[in-house]
């Protein structure tokens, strides 16, 4: 190690590192570190390292799933990846107990998800120029989203995007520029807790505000998060028929 590799997966496989810390897979600066197209892969224990800088109208990727079902990526760490994990149109995903790192890359993103059925759990997300986690519809919708127990520290956004059916529960969102986004519909969002927007100055006379929760879309439930310390704390943007409660 470092081992400098790209990686292509067509079958189920279990790719296990020695050591996280150690094990490192150096991308040097390729367009998707490790590529994977089959069902029932697991990866963990290993650091996704130097892929290529992407943008605001491409991403590039440390580890991409691709019509995959049944995968799983624990406790690996990523640094200097456009996008540290990308999954798409597949099922049953499980994101557990990594570390993302997205500094130096422009609009960089700990995790991108149109995947079905899938649990975000117990990870950390740190120095991303767009967000922690993005939930998006294209190419297609995904429900049962389930964003669960984890951090979220000087992001741009924590959590943006959509997913019906989904929860997002228990997370710890700090100094972000704003904390969670949500177009989906039919949504859980318990029991998180928001604290210290940074503030945009984009014009002298202009302050850009940013909202702890911003909700975009019907009938979800909001109840027993904190918000603290934003100009906003809830905001409801052509929304209709959510309950925010205690």
């Amino acid at each position: 190690s470092p081992y400098y590799e790209n990686i292509t997966i067509n079958k189920s496989i279990n790719l296990i590192g020695e050591d996280k810390n150690t094990t490192v897979i150096d991308g040097s600066k390729s367009e998707v570190i490790v590529y994977i197209s089959a069902d029932d892969v697991k990866i963990s224990e290993f650091t996704i390292y130097n892929g290529r800088p992407g943008g605001m109208l491409i991403d590039f990727y440390g580890i991409l799933f691709y019509e995959c079902s049944n995968y799983e990526v624990s406790d690996n760490k990523f640094f200097r990846t456009d996008t540290g994990i990308g999954s798409y149109l597949g099922e049953n995903g499980r994101i557990i107990n990594n570390y993302f790192d997205g500094k130096i890359y422009s609009d960089s993103k700990g995790i991108k998800v149109c995947t079905s059925d899938t649990i975000i759990y117990n990870n950390y997300f740190t120095e991303n120029s767009g967000e922690g986690i993005r939930v998006t519809s294209n190419p297609k919708s995904a429900e049962n989203i389930s964003i669960i127990k984890n951090v979220f520290t000087n992001n741009f956004y924590g959590i943006w995007g959509g997913a019906k059916n989904s929860l997002i529960q228990s997370n710890y969102l700090y100094n972000n520029q704003a904390g969670i986004g949500w177009l989906g519909v039919y949504t859980k969002i318990i029991n998180n807790t928001v604290i210290n927007t940074k503030f945009i100055i984009t014009h002298p006379m202009y302050l850009e505000i940013f909202h702890g929760i911003d909700l975009c879309n019907d009938y979800n439930n909001i109840s027993r998060n904190y918000v603290y310390n934003y100009l906003e704390g809830i905001s409801l943007n052509s929304a209709e028929y959510n309950i925010i409660s205690n």
